[in-house]
C-alpha cells in the first residue's frame, strides 16, 4: 500500500472514531434525559418517541462505520448498551427533587444538541447517512421547550426577570409582571453600592500598582461616576436610601424645587 493511500485510510478512521465518541456521547445523555422525562412525569410517552429516533440513528450510524471500519466495533465480550427503561430492580437511581431532575434534563438536552450538530454535518461528509436526524434534531428542540416552560412556572417573578434579563425571553411562556418601583430601586441600589465599593478598591490598586496608561484610571473614575449618578436618581425618588452625610443636601434639594417658579402648577 501507497504512504498515500496508508495516510487517506489514518485520516479516515481518525474521523470515524472522532463521529463515534461524539455520537456515544450523544447517546449516553439522551438515555440520562429518557430517565429524568419519565421520573418527571414530563408527556414521557411523545417526548421519549422523539428521543428514541435519534437513538435508533445513533445505533444504524455506529452499525455502518463497524462495517467500514471493523476494528473500530466494541469486542463480542463488551456488555451491550443500556437500553431504556432500565429494570428499576437492577439500577439503583439516586434520589433529586423534580427541580434538580428538571435542570439535570435541561442541561442535558442542551449538551447532546451541540454534540449532535456537530455529529451530523460531520456524517454527512463521511457519506454516512443520516437518516433524517435533522428532523429527530428539531423535535428534540420541542422537548427542550416543554423542560423550559415546566422549569418556568416553579420559578418566582423576580426569577423570571432575572432570567430574561440573563438569556433573553423563553419561546412559549408568559411574561412576567413588572417588578414593584418601590422594591426593584432598592435592590437597585443595593448593587450599585457593591459595585462602588469594589470600582473604589480598583482605582486604589491601579494607583498602587502604577498600572499605565493613566486612561485606566480616568476609565475606573468615570464608570464610578456614573454609578454615582444614577444612584442620585434613585434618591430622588427614595430618599430614605441615601446615605446619612447626603440627606442634608437632598432636603435642600426638594426645597429648592418646590420653590422654584412654576413647581406648584
Amino acid at each position: 500500500m501507497s504512504p498515500r493511500k496508508k495516510g487517506e485510510d489514518a485520516r479516515k478512521r481518525q474521523a470515524y472514531e472522532h463521529v463515534l465518541r461524539s455520537i456515544q456521547s450523544a447517546y449516553e445523555v439522551l438515555i440520562e434525559c429518557c430517565h429524568e422525562i419519565d421520573d418527571i412525569d414530563l408527556d414521557a410517552a411523545r417526548n421519549t418517541r422523539d428521543i428514541n429516533g435519534i437513538l435508533r440513528w445513533v445505533h444504524e450510524t455506529s452499525s455502518e462505520i463497524y462495517r467500514a471500519v471493523p476494528e473500530l466495533a466494541p469486542p463480542p465480550s463488551e456488555m451491550p448498551a443500556r437500553r431504556w427503561p432500565v429494570d428499576p430492580t437492577k439500577a439503583a437511581r439516586e434520589e433529586y427533587s423534580r427541580e434538580d431532575a428538571l435542570y439535570r434534563l435541561r442541561h442535558n438536552l442542551e449538551l447532546v444538541r451541540l454534540i449532535l450538530r456537530e455529529s451530523g454535518p460531520f456524517a454527512g461528509e463521511l457519506d454516512v447517512d443520516r437518516l433524517g436526524l435533522d428532523a429527530h434534531l428539531a423535535k428534540l428542540n420541542e422537548v427542550h421547550a416543554a423542560v423550559i416552560q415546566e422549569i418556568w412556572k416553579d420559578r418566582t417573578d423576580e426569577q423570571k426577570r432575572s432570567w430574561i434579563r440573563d438569556w433573553g425571553m423563553p419561546d412559549g411562556v408568559p411574561e412576567p409582571p413588572p417588578p414593584d418601583r418601590h422594591e426593584a430601586l432598592e435592590r437597585l441600589n443595593q448593587k450599585l453600592e457593591a459595585a462602588a465599593k469594589l470600582l473604589n478598591d480598583c482605582a486604589e490598586l491601579v494607583v498602587e500598582l502604577e498600572l499605565g496608561p493613566r486612561s485606566h484610571l480616568r476609565t475606573v473614575g468615570t464608570c464610578l461616576g456614573t454609578v454615582f449618578q444614577i444612584q442620585h436618581h434613585i434618591y430622588d425618588e427614595r430618599p430614605d436610601l441615601a446615605p446619612g452625610f447626603l440627606k442634608g443636601a437632598l432636603e435642600l434639594k426638594r426645597k429648592e424645587s418646590q420653590n422654584e417658579p412654576g413647581a406648584g402648577t
